[in-house]
């Protein structure tokens, strides 16, 4: 009955325009942004413009379909700037006056601009011819008395592939969806593992509301770091020391975990969109595991053959990296790393992204590596924070520095534990009740 034809799938603010496909029925379509109405449309061409703000933070734009007498019948969401695919695809049903089936429409979109290289739409497996425009008509004679199955698939260039499925027909049916949204929590330093009776009474949503914990899960950690330029050599030096066997005892602490995954993103954009929008334009990395190396390698390993040449959009990347952190409803942490000082072309600030990050329920780790020295200086006069852009950001000069950093990061990881409650609720709607300071929500 209603879908949207824009899919947002980049970092989002200010205005930008919505479309809608509306069925027949529909009487009025309302948008509601953040459980605000923002628009209310009443004929088409089904459109407007949406304000997302002027600050970058995690958004739920819903579309709520109306039938004459002004009851609900339908409505569609769409996440703003929260994890979402690389390449998204969706397929509509279009109707004749008469309400019966009378094709497929597939709508597609992703975030570099590429062609597809192949487009694929079944019915029950007997694959549909495209007329124009992706609507593919459905066969005709048939009355589809019997539940009818569509899929499309979209494969792009350079990895990304899409599906979408659409089942129609059949006798009408009842069904029952349980949405859940994943909450990271953080419990420190406790003599006993969290419980899910611990968290019982303390979820609530901002303004009031109980929320109910489902269930929770631990592991699987998501890392994903950037590196300014500026902090290569140093890391560089860190290799291959820990590639010589130097390390600390306590490197057997810091071991990737069954199920973690660590990643690493580049700071200077490779392409850009029309309009500006970073998601998805750094370069990134595969997803390593612990069968690649602990983490001191990984982190120190991370640096690429060459430093990229281009200018440095660290802010950017680093929203981009909080995102790609969240993907997947794990324990996550994002770490950036930076020089002695940089010069950053972002679209957006480093406030602002610490900020964006802090909503997603994303921990934001700073290193810097400091200056360059010749001589030797004592540890011990070395600053243990230094101040930069990002606030004060954790010392790594020395090779001992940056293990005991990675200490630190493993143990947060460790810290972290996913708490499912029952319904869609956007981040930095949820809180947590109570003063135990064990326990807080990640950030």
């Amino acid at each position: 009955m209603i879908s949207f034809l824009t899919l947002f799938l980049g970092l989002l603010v200010g205005p930008h325009d919505v479309a809608l496909a509306v069925g027949p029925e529909v009487a009025e379509v309302r948008l509601l942004l953040d459980g605000r109405q923002v628009a209310a449309l009443e004929s088409e061409p089904w459109r407007a413009k949406v304000n997302f703000g002027d600050r970058l933070r995690p958004h739920e734009l819903v579309a709520v379909a109306l039938d004459a007498a002004g009851e609900e019948i339908a409505r569609s969401r769409q996440w703003i700037n929260r994890p979402r695919g690389r390449a998204e695809s969706t397929l509509l049903l279009e109707q004749d006056a008469d309400g019966r089936p009378k094709a497929l429409r597939l709508i597609w979109e992703n975030l570099v601009d590429l062609h597809p290289l192949d487009v694929s739409v079944t019915l029950n497996g007997r694959r549909l011819e495209d007329s124009g425009g992706g609507v593919y008509p459905l066969p005709s004679g048939d009355d589809f008395s019997e539940l009818q199955v569509a899929v499309a698939e979209v494969e792009f260039e350079e990895g990304p592939t899409t599906r979408a499925e659409l089942v129609f027909g059949g006798p009408e049916s009842d069904h029952l969806e349980v949405e859940m949204t994943a909450v990271p929590v953080r419990h420190r330093g406790a003599d006993r593992e969290l419980r899910l009776d611990d968290l019982r009474g303390r979820l609530i949503r901002r303004g009031g509301g109980e929320l109910r914990p489902l269930g929770l899960e631990r592991g699987r950690a998501r890392v994903v770091t950037v590196v300014e330029r500026g902090a290569y050599r140093m890391l560089g030096a860190y290799a291959q020391l820990l590639d010589r066997g130097g390390a600390f005892n306590e490197r057997r602490l810091m071991k990737m975990r069954p199920g973690d995954s660590f990643l690493s993103q580049a700071p200077v954009p490779v392409r850009r969109l029309d309009g500006g929008t970073p998601l998805d334009l750094f370069t990134i990395s595969p997803a390593y595991g612990p069968e690649h190396g602990d983490l001191p390698f990984l982190i120190s390993h991370a640096t690429p053959g060459e430093v990229p040449d281009g200018v440095q959009q660290l802010a950017d990347a680093v929203a981009v990296a909080g995102v790609e952190a969240a993907a997947g409803d794990r324990p996550r942490a994002v770490l950036l790393i930076v020089g002695h000082k940089w010069e950053d072309k972002s679209r957006f600030e480093e406030k602002e992204v610490a900020s964006f990050l802090a909503e997603l329920r994303v921990p934001l780790s700073i290193w810097a590596t400091g200056p360059a020295r010749t001589g030797v200086i004592a540890e011990d006069r070395l600053p243990l924070k230094r101040k930069t852009a990002w606030g004060l950001a954790r010392d790594i000069s020395t090779f001992n520095r940056f293990q005991l950093a990675t200490g630190e990061l493993r143990r947060e990881l460790d810290e972290q534990a996913i708490a499912w409650i029952a319904g869609a609720h956007l981040p930095q709607q949820i809180e947590l009740a109570g003063r135990d300071r064990r326990l807080e929500l990640a950030r």
